[in-house]
C-alpha cells in the first residue's frame, strides 16, 4: 500500500517505490517516457517523472480524461463469450475515439492561447490514442502530428517540429486518397516552420500548395483558404515587400468581411423567423410544427477558430495602422472587419467600440450619407 503522497496544484499524486514494482511492468511517464516515480490518484494508470510534468499532463490533458484512461488501461477480469468480448472491444474502441476527439480539441485550445506547453500534452494523447487504434502508418495520425508540430514551433523546437512534420508527409504520402483539406494543412504547419526558420523561398512554395489544395475544395475566395493567404503575405514582410504583403492582406479582409456579413445577416434572419413562429398558432391552438431548412451557406465556426481569426484580422489591422496610418480607408475596412467578427464572438462591447470608430472615420473619408456609413449604422442598430 501507497503511503506517501506529493501535492501538486490540489493533487495528492501517490509516490512510487519503483523498487515494488513486478520486474516487467514498466510505469512510464506520460509526458516523456521517462521511468515514472507519481502516480495518479484518480486513475492510478498514469504516471509522471516529476511534478512538472504531473501538472503539465493535467492542465493540458489528464483533468478531461482520466477516468476514460482507467476503462481503456485497466485490465479485463471479466469472462463471457467471444460476443461479449467483441462487445467489450467495441465498447473500449469508442472510449478511444472520444480521447483522440477531446484530446486534439484541447490541443487546439491550448494552441490558439499560447499555451504549447499544455498543447504538448494534449496532442501527445492524440498521438498515443490514433496509434493504438488506427495503426503508425494511417493518414488518422496527421492531425496529432500537426498539433505536435504546432506545440513544438511554440516551444520553439523545430527540429522536433520538422521531425513530427516529416512523419505527417509520410503517411500522407503513403494515402493518395487523403482529403485535399489534410493536405492544405500539411502544407501550412511546413510553410509556418520554414517562416520560422529562414527559408522564405520554400516557405512560400509550401504555402502556395496550402492555398491550391484548399481551392480545390471551397474555392480561392473561402475562408477555410484565408490561413494560407495570410501566411504568405508575412513571407513578404520578412522580405520588406510589403506592398505586395499588402495586397494579399486585403484579400483575407475582403473574404472574411464578405462571410460576415452574410453570415450575421442569416443569424439575425433566422432568430426573426424563429421569434415570429413563436406568436404562430394553428386554429385548434397549438404551435405550428416548421422544418429547419438547409442551407448551404450556414457555417458555424469553432471557438478556436474565431479566437484564431480574431489574432489574424487584429495583426492585419496593426499592419494597416503602421503603415497607411489610423484613419485610412484600408485600416477602417480592417477594423470593419474586427467589429463584425467580434459581433460573431459575442464581444459586443469591443464590437461597438470598433464598428463606432469605423463609422467614424468612414463619415470623415467618405462622407455622412455614403453607403459605407449607412452600412455600418444599420449593422450596429441590428447586431448591438
Amino acid at each position: 500500500m501507497h503511503n506517501h503522497t506529493k501535492r501538486v496544484n490540489g493533487v495528492d499524486y501517490i509516490i512510487v517505490n519503483t523498487l515494488a514494482n513486478p520486474r516487467k511492468q514498466k510505469n512510464e511517464c506520460e509526458m516523456c517516457g521517462k521511468i515514472g516515480l507519481l502516480q495518479c490518484p484518480t486513475c492510478r494508470v498514469t504516471y509522471y517523472c516529476c511534478p512538472d510534468h504531473a501538472l503539465i499532463d493535467h492542465l493540458g490533458i489528464h483533468q478531461n480524461i482520466c477516468l476514460l484512461l482507467k476503462e481503456i488501461r485497466t485490465p479485463s477480469t471479466a469472462m463471457g463469450s467471444e460476443r461479449d468480448r467483441l462487445k467489450r472491444e467495441h465498447q473500449k474502441e469508442k472510449i478511444v475515439l472520444t480521447i483522440i476527439e477531446t484530446s486534439k480539441r484541447e490541443a487546439m485550445i491550448h494552441l490558439v492561447s499560447n499555451q504549447f506547453e499544455q498543447a504538448m500534452a494534449a496532442a501527445l494523447q492524440a498521438q498515443r490514442n490514433s496509434i493504438q487504434l488506427f495503426g503508425s502508418d494511417r493518414v488518422e495520425l496527421v492531425p496529432a502530428y500537426l498539433l505536435l508540430a504546432e506545440a513544438s514551433m511554440g516551444l520553439e523546437s523545430y527540429e522536433q517540429a520538422e521531425s513530427y512534420l516529416a512523419k505527417a508527409r509520410y503517411n500522407v504520402l503513403e494515402h493518395p486518397d487523403c482529403q485535399n483539406s489534410l493536405r492544405s494543412r500539411l502544407h501550412r504547419a511546413w510553410g509556418r516552420l520554414m517562416l520560422v526558420t529562414g527559408r522564405i523561398d520554400e516557405a512560400r512554395e509550401e504555402l502556395a500548395e496550402d492555398v491550391y489544395y484548399s481551392s480545390l475544395d471551397h474555392g480561392p475566395e473561402h475562408i477555410d483558404t484565408t490561413a494560407g493567404y495570410f501566411h504568405l503575405a508575412n513571407s513578404f514582410r520578412l522580405t520588406n515587400q510589403d506592398i505586395i504583403a499588402a495586397t494579399i492582406y486585403d484579400k483575407v479582409i475582403n473574404i472574411w468581411h464578405a462571410f460576415l456579413a452574410e453570415s450575421l445577416r442569416r443569424i439575425l434572419e433566422k432568430s426573426q423567423q424563429r421569434a415570429m413562429r413563436k406568436g404562430e398558432k394553428t386554429k385548434d391552438g397549438n404551435h405550428p410544427e416548421h422544418k429547419e431548412e438547409s442551407d448551404e451557406f450556414d457555417e458555424l465556426l469553432e471557438d478556436t477558430q474565431v479566437t484564431e481569426v480574431i489574432g489574424t484580422i487584429t495583426r492585419i489591422y496593426q499592419f494597416r495602422q503602421a503603415t497607411t496610418g489610423d484613419n485610412s480607408v484600408e485600416t477602417t475596412r480592417a477594423l470593419h472587419c474586427l467589429g463584425l467578427l467580434n459581433i460573431y464572438a459575442g464581444n459586443g462591447e469591443d464590437a461597438a467600440t470598433q464598428l463606432s470608430v469605423t463609422m467614424e472615420n468612414y463619415i470623415q473619408l467618405k462622407g455622412e450619407d455614403s453607403e459605407e456609413v449607412n452600412r455600418v449604422r444599420k449593422e450596429m442598430e441590428s447586431y448591438l
